[in-house]
């Protein structure tokens, strides 16, 4: 080895002269903390499985989010017949390289459950919503006594704590739908469905501690019924947006918590849009609004999820008021379920999707294109994770949810889906390239 000429023939540094066991110490100090904190997501295998040590028959519906050592917490609806909802909702983190905690089972009594959802708060806790319910089996399992139901784990702690009702049970008034985020000030928001005999509306609760709730009506008619919610905050800005059956894709954005009655209700699709029958995506990049939403020219039926020809990206640069901007993402020839969208930090827009050529098929794909920031276009698909059963018919054996899930972080964006090719779905994490 040749030897710097500024430096040759000068006496070495008396660190040098030191033994050298000190230094392999320090090396396996610093590599044991690196491991630590190095995001724990970016040491996951981009097949690892989550839900395989759940013995449940089906594991599907996942959501994730990422607590405050960037670990991946992942929820699951568990069921052995997934037409009746789920037994339970499993929730598990990773733990290690590639190890997962053994799913802890969530419930409120006898009551099944579906939709859960995940928000990581400021404070470091992880935060989970879901719907509970029991079933008429003598009116052929219509659903009665719903809530929403919330439980959370705080940072030193080993698991979930006690169910927490966010609404109450009424007889008459039924819940769908929760969806979650954390507000402009760390509270936590969830909106959701709600239908009572004279009238249904988006209604959305909020909680400091995530024990006791406050609870307003973000919009409410006759033309609610089929109304599915998302929420987001962009600075100071909430905005909740949700697929109403006469408009289309809606939104209401405000700094206020408590005026949502008094807040200009903005129609986000555009006139002529055939929009699917299902909840939008929304997302924030700094103040920037943005909010996905499908769009189908295929028959619309209640039990399927719906088979997309298109998404729609649509940007709000003046916090909601409103959605100028608009992309629209095809993947031809093949057609596109459950789009997610998230912004990292640099700014680009992650969308993910199952793409195949129709709905059914035993080769679909996990998609995932980017739209970089700056720029008025998407990326070309790469493939995450294939082949997949496009299972669209929500009573069928190894049906996929409503949606997959993205979560951002310091170290990059991770994806939470269903995996139901070799049997019985499970839900698996996936990498995200190309995220910082």
């Amino acid at each position: 080895m040749q030897q710097d000429a500024e430096h040759a023939g000068r006496p070495r540094h008396g660190l040098d002269r030191l033994p050298i066991w000190p230094g392999i110490v320090l090396i396996l100090v610093v590599g044991a903390v690196s491991a630590y904190l190095i995001p724990a997501h970016r040491r996951v295998a981009p097949d690892g499985c989550v839900s395989c040590a759940d013995p449940s028959a089906s594991q599907f519906e996942p959501h994730v989010a990422l607590d405050r050592m960037n670990r991946p917490v992942v929820a699951f609806m568990a069921a052995s017949d997934p037409s009746q909802g789920a037994d339970h909702i499993g929730v598990t983190r990773l733990a290690g390289e590639r190890a997962w905690e053994r799913p802890q089972r969530i419930g409120v009594g006898n009551k099944r459950a579906a939709d859960p959802v995940l928000v990581a708060s400021p404070s470091g806790s992880v935060h989970l919503f879901w719907l509970a319910f029991l079933l008429n089996t003598r009116s052929g399992g219509d659903p009665y006594e719903m809530q929403i139901m919330t439980s959370s784990r705080a940072p030193a702690t080993p698991s979930f704590g006690e169910a927490v009702a966010v609404t109450d049970a009424g007889k008459f008034v039924t819940y769908d739908k929760p969806w979650a985020a954390i507000g402009p000030r760390g509270e936590l928001l969830v909106v959701y469905r709600y239908g009572r005999p004279v009238e249904a509306g988006i209604g959305m609760s909020w909680s400091r501690d995530g024990a006791v709730f406050t609870h307003a009506r973000v919009a409410h008619g006759s033309t609610f019924a089929g109304a599915l919610p998302v929420v987001c905050t962009a600075g100071a800005t909430v905005t909740v947006a949700w697929y109403e059956p006469l408009k289309g894709i809606v939104a209401r954005s405000s700094d206020d918590l408590g005026t949502w009655q008094e807040v200009r209700e903005v129609v986000v699709s555009t006139e002529g849009d055939r929009v699917a029958v299902e909840a939008p995506s929304c997302s924030a990049d700094g103040r920037d609004v943005l909010i996905a939403y499908g769009t189908t020219a295929g028959r619309r039926a209640a039990r399927e999820s719906a088979w997309l020809d298109a998404v729609v990206v649509a940007r709000s640069a003046d916090g909601g008021q409103s959605f100028n901007q608009k992309l629209v993402i095809r993947d031809s020839p093949a057609g596109m379920m459950h789009p997610q969208i998230a912004v990292d930090g640099r700014g680009d827009i992650h969308l993910v999707y199952y793409a195949g050529e129709r709905a059914g098929a035993h080769d679909g794909q996990i998609r995932h294109r980017v739209i970089r920031a700056g720029h008025q276009q998407a990326s070309a698909p790469s493939v995450l994770r294939q082949p997949i059963r496009l299972v669209a018919d929500r009573m069928g054996q190894g049906w996929l949810g409503d949606y997959l899930a993205l979560a951002t972080g310091p170290g990059g964006l991770v994806v939470a889906a269903v995996d139901n090719a070799g049997g019985p779905s499970r839900v698996v994490l996936l990498n995200l390239p190309g995220a910082p």
